[in-house]
């Protein structure tokens, strides 16, 4: 399919999809998720407050859940579903929306706050039946276990890429200097940084330097969508960065400065342009439902509230609303400590390493997305000023991002730019190659190395990877040369065990396997599974 073609099918395709989304979360029975709610409100997993306080003394945005959770609820009568899915009616902040509960628990009709039509609202196509299934405290639970699994995920891609030192160095600001650990108590805000985690973690594992521009950006379009449905203006930007970072960190290694220059942007472009689109197309559905007029008045009222305008008791000036949210960041409690270790290990790092101006100024290239939340606080100064409270979130991304750039293991020049980082591997690498690949004469020139089971020889080229070259014959360990004696006699005994014969065989496969995890498909998630059995097994 022409790419043109593609980007027009995907652009339609993401409202449809999305408008689907919205008709089935309405579908959940109203009555089912009031219940859950009644049931909140008497055991105080809901209240009127619309700020509570979290397990390390800030605040949590119960204020903006409360709008989230009761998405659907309240419709005026006589609409149909797929006016309410467009409509979003709510029983708006805590403060409205508990009375509302209250009341209805009390036999009165329940009528919302307003329509948020102004946004898709998708978090409803999980809040809704997750409220009924799990009730309030329990979706909130299984919200907790949703940040573990996708900061472990995005771990494990950039570990897999980069090495563990430049995984840490990402994820630990993240978690660290933000209130990572009370975003449960919010779910909305939760939803925020889940799609900025699973973000990066898709772009690690669907995408590499033999994907195409044109499938990296659609890919990252699609992203910027799938942000905007899902999580509204939480952190935008810093899932933008995240998306940005990563498309670099997969090509990073085999691409050349200015041509990962260019990948990089056209993801950021693609992220921006997939996140405006879905809100835009969201404003025309909501068109026919309300009237082009009455959307267009919300639109510029909005637009002149989040960006430009006064505000009583707050400067809207650039350089102001950066301080205030880097006061937010840095007055979190890990903060401070966090910056001290941080920069110790980085120069320590770049200190032992000693890389040539090639390879920094790689890392500067795919640390450049950490200005993105910096020029988005600029730009939506007024949204900034109003949510700083969880906006600073952004700058954990952005101080993970440096981070790991500044730390991560690359390996430049290296063909296949999925394979692992050779660093990563050395612990289970280094065992095989040392008895498999050595040249008897103990020299480093390139020799004829013998099979140990055979008394052919293989020529090992210059460049040669000794994993990859076969060590095994089909002979018997009886029949071995001193040549192969010397490299596969582990224990020093005089002969080749059959337990040694068979542990160079298990080495090869295990190579082997691990080379098949790093594609995609099915093929690469069984490859690693099998590989991470028998790198157990003793194959020295």
């Amino acid at each position: 399919m022409p790419p043109a073609r593609r980007w027009v099918l995907l652009a339609t395709l993401l409202p449809v999809l999305g408008l689907i989304g919205m008709v089935l979360a309405d579908s959940v029975p109203d009555r089912l998720v009031m219940d859950q709610l009644v049931e909140a409100t008497r055991n105080g997993n809901l209240d009127a407050e619309p700020y509570g306080v979290g397990m390390l003394g800030g605040g949590t945005d119960e204020f903006s859940e409360c709008k989230r959770i009761t998405i659907g609820l309240g419709d005026r009568p006589g609409t149909n579903p797929v006016e309410s899915a467009v409509l979003s009616p709510t029983l708006g902040a805590c403060p409205t929306a508990i009375p509302k509960i209250e009341g209805w628990a009390a036999g009165d009709g329940l009528d919302r706050s307003y329509d948020y039509y102004r946004y898709w609202n998708g978090s409803a196509l999980v809040f809704r039946p997750g409220l009924v299934l799990f009730g309030v405290a329990g979706f909130r639970l299984l919200v907790g276990v949703g940040l573990v699994v996708t900061a472990a995920l995005l771990a494990n891609g950039v570990r897999r890429r980069v090495g563990g030192l430049g995984a840490g160095a990402l994820l630990v600001p993240i978690v660290a200097t933000t209130d990572f650990i009370d975003l449960p108590l919010a779910t909305f805000q939760a939803f925020g940084m889940i799609a900025t985690l699973l973000s990066g973690w898709i772009v690690l594992r669907f995408t590499g330097s033999s994907t195409s521009m044109a499938s990296s950006s659609m890919i990252s379009f699609a992203l910027g969508a799938g942000f905007l449905y899902f999580a509204d203006l939480t952190t935008p930007p810093g899932a933008w960065a995240m998306v940005t970072f990563t498309t670099g960190l997969v090509s990073v290694s085999t691409t050349s400065p200015a041509r990962l220059v260019t990948r990089m942007v056209g993801a950021a472009l693609s992220w921006i342009a997939g996140f405006a689109w879905m809100w835009l197309s969201k404003w025309i559905i909501a068109g026919f439902v309300v009237g082009f007029d009455t959307v267009l008045d919300v639109v510029r009222s909005q637009a002149d509230e989040r960006l430009s305008g006064p505000i009583e008791g707050f400067s809207t000036d650039p350089l102001s609303v950066l301080e205030r949210v880097w006061h937010q960041w840095y007055g979190q409690p890990l903060t401070t400590r966090y910056l001290i270790v941080a920069a110790v290990v980085v120069v320590a790092v770049a200190a032992a390493r000693r890389e040539p101006r090639a390879v920094w100024a790689k890392r500067l290239v795919i640390a450049s997305p950490a200005g993105i939340p910096v020029i988005w606080f600029a730009v939506m100064r007024n949204h900034t000023i109003a949510h700083t409270a969880f906006v600073y979130r952004d700058l954990g991304v952005v101080a993970g991002i440096v981070s790991c750039a500044m730390v991560a293991r690359l390996s430049m020049g290296t063909s296949g730019a999925d394979r692992e980082d050779a660093a990563t591997r050395q612990p289970s690498d280094a065992r095989r190659p040392a008895r498999t690949g050595r040249n008897p004469t103990g020299t480093s020139e390139p020799t004829d190395i013998p099979t140990p089971m055979s008394d052919e020889t293989v020529h090992e080229p210059e460049h040669a990877d000794p994993k990859f070259v076969q060590p095994v014959g089909d002979a018997g360990p009886e029949s071995a040369a001193p040549e192969q004696l010397e490299a596969y006699d582990l224990d020093e005994d005089g002969k080749i065990s059959i337990v040694e014969n068979e542990r160079a065989r298990l080495g090869i496969v295990d190579a082997r396997l691990e080379e098949l995890a790093e594609q995609d498909g099915i093929t690469g998630p069984v490859a690693d599974v099998a590989h991470q059995i028998v790198d157990r097994l003793d194959n020295d």
